[in-house]
């Protein structure tokens, strides 16, 4: 059923009396004061917003803070820790929601072995460093880990802080990104001069060296005289390295051994890479390479070398003596002798030790 309303027959409309002067007309004096406490109000309630958009505006700051550099809370974890435990990461099972970096380490500047240590995972995203132990003279590396984004180091096991970092061409940190069953390229974890200001303390690159440990200690025992603030200009250094075998460059160190100051400065060489270019200070040198694989010998710059490598003409295999002026050009440096006389020499450049 249905109610049917129906319009009234004459419509009472109440007219309000006009405000005259002098007559206090109430509803519209009501009406005045209504608006007045709305002004009131809606004052009190703007000024109440201002002051929760303060600490408001504050906390969205530290809470993006908090998220863009999640380093604040940095942690060490070893990389099988992102999996269960037991785990066996080569069951197909996990290659669907797994991911692999290759890379490979360079050698320190003071040190041309590869000393064992840690490659370092950042994840900036959770503030975690993922550890993945190398051991010495192991050169590349291969890791399973979540997907995700990653920077990497590596830290030797003696040093208290990372020595290089994945870098692209102007030393900014290469930030890896990984999919699910994706394999990353041969990331190369070679640069000691990457750029930091971002990263927490314990990724702050290393204090580097030019000078062996053991060199230094040959420099306390001769009593050098003191530096002094005075600049010194460098000389250019050109040369190449002589191939290991067919079309074979090992990575490695060229070391430019000061034979009156006992020290020893090395410049890095990539593998493939025969020729290099190299600032050093003024000093009387004898000039070596070094690979990076403990069983290839160490090449020398020698008189044999200097007379053609002619067994017929000369025989001589002493080291070569390069004086090095301030701020000139020096070329035609051939390192190809790994049968030079080693006698006097440290021992970080007699082969019988390798």
């Amino acid at each position: 059923m249905v109610n049917e309303f129906s319009a009234p027959d004459q419509l009472n409309v109440v007219r309000a009396p006009m405000n005259r002067e002098g007559d206090s007309f109430t509803p519209l004096k009501n009406r005045k004061i209504s608006q007045k406490n709305k002004i009131i109000y809606l004052s009190i309630a703007m000024l109440a917003c201002a002051l929760l958009l303060i600490p408001g505006v504050f906390m969205v700051q530290r809470v993006t803070r908090l998220l863009s550099q999640a380093w604040e809370k940095v942690n060490y974890q070893e990389i099988r820790s992102q999996f269960p435990v037991g785990v066996d990461l080569s069951n197909p099972e996990y290659a669907t929601i797994s991911a692999i970096i290759e890379g490979r380490r360079c050698a320190q500047f003071d040190e041309p072995r590869l000393p064992a240590g840690n490659v370092f995972l950042f994840d900036n995203e959770t503030g975690t460093i993922f550890t993945y132990p190398l051991e010495e003279n192991t050169i590349e590396f291969n890791v399973t880990l979540l997907p995700g984004t990653y920077y990497l180091f590596f830290q030797p096991q003696s040093e208290l802080q990372p020595f290089f970092a994945a870098t692209g061409s102007d030393h900014n940190l290469m930030a890896v990104e990984l999919n699910a069953q994706q394999i990353s390229d041969t990331i190369e974890i070679c640069d000691p001069d990457y750029l930091s200001h971002w990263l927490p303390p314990e990724l702050q690159p290393g204090a580097k060296t030019e000078t062996l440990s053991s060199q230094r200690k040959i420099a306390d025992k001769n009593q050098l005289p003191e530096v002094t603030d005075v600049e010194i200009t460098p000389a250019n250094v050109h040369g190449l390295i002589c191939n290991y075998g067919p079309d074979v460059y090992p990575a490695g160190s060229v070391m430019f051994y000061d034979v009156e100051q006992n020290t020893l400065v090395a410049y890095q060489v990539n593998e493939n890479d025969n020729v290099f270019s190299a600032q050093i200070p003024p000093g009387n040198y004898a000039i070596f390479f070094s690979p990076q694989n403990p069983l290839l010998p160490i090449y020398g710059f020698t008189e044999y070398v200097s007379c053609g490598l002619n067994p017929a003409s000369c025989q001589n295999h002493d080291v070569h003596i390069n004086k090095i002026m301030p701020g000139e050009e020096y070329g035609n440096i051939q390192i190809c002798d790994p049968q030079y006389v080693q006698e006097g020499l440290p021992e970080e450049l007699r082969y019988e030790n390798r």
